[in-house]
């Protein structure tokens, strides 16, 4: 177990999807140790591509400001680790079973470890950029899990891999042939929008709390927009929220938006 600071943990599970070893970080409420008889409810944070469980000290540091200050319900907040380039989607030829290391291994360890409260109503996944886009597809394909998803900044969102704004063509092939298997099919199996059509009826039993957050800056945004209404045109409702001059920069989102982000979000 390694200290990031007083605030975040890490932590490391041997995952049987994988075959290894993999590591993850929480984020204990200021009131955990101190209500001994009391089950919270959960985040599960996601990292963008070049991003990582163990970087998001900044954002652990708003989470605890924002229960502090009951601007959101104390929570725990977990932070897993998955490759850069994962996309949280298992991989085609199971080399990375990205997915399954998160909802097989890590959650029913994470509901063994810690005080979670086992009501729907008090899970969320949440997570930037890729993390946006996994946390989509993972809300939506595991519906009974969770209720809530918050998706920042969130890519890539349409039914094929070329419409991603931020990735030159080398990054989408080398995601593609590493991750997909170099299947456009396989892809679109995996997106939140056809997911979201396949799942439809699930979600009427089991609705989802859907906010989008992305800047008006963001490469983003229309992205983001189109995916709005498209859940909207299937009659999934979700909040999507504008950010003025706010760019593809996690530290953008969590600095120069106030408190956006925790206001009746969480």
């Amino acid at each position: 177990q390694r200290h990031l600071s007083s605030l975040v943990e890490t932590r490391e599970i041997y995952s049987d999807s994988l075959g290894d070893f993999v590591q993850y970080s929480v984020l204990l409420p200021p009131g955990y140790a101190s209500s001994l008889d009391h089950y919270f409810p959960i985040i599960y944070w996601l990292h963008g591509s070049n991003g990582s469980g163990m970087s998001l000290e900044p954002l652990a540091e708003k989470f605890t400001e924002a229960m502090s200050t009951s601007l959101m319900n104390e929570s725990i907040v977990v932070f897993p680790e998955s490759e850069p380039l994962s996309m949280w989607v298992n991989s085609k030829d199971s080399s990375y079973p990205s997915e399954d290391i998160l909802i097989n291994d890590l959650l029913p360890h994470i509901n063994r470890s810690f005080r979670v409260s086992q009501n729907r109503d008090d899970h969320a996944i949440a997570g930037f950029s890729m993390g946006g886009y996994g946390a989509a597809r993972l809300a939506i394909k595991h519906n009974k899990i969770f209720s809530r998803v918050v998706m920042v900044g969130a890519g890539t969102l349409n039914e094929s891999l070329d419409d991603t704004p931020r990735a030159n063509e080398v990054i989408k092939q080398r995601v593609l042939d590493n991750v997909y298997g170099g299947s456009d099919l396989y892809f679109y199996q995996q997106s939140p929008r056809y997911l979201s059509t396949i799942h439809k009826q699930e979600l009427n039993s089991n609705p989802l709390d859907i906010s989008i957050f992305v800047g008006t800056e963001d490469e983003v945004y229309i992205q983001n927009l189109n995916f709005s209404r498209f859940l909207a045109n299937k009659g999934i409702s979700n909040r999507l929220v504008s950010l003025p001059g706010i760019n593809h920069s996690l530290k953008s989102y969590i600095f120069h938006t106030g408190n956006t982000l925790f206001l009746n979000t969480w």
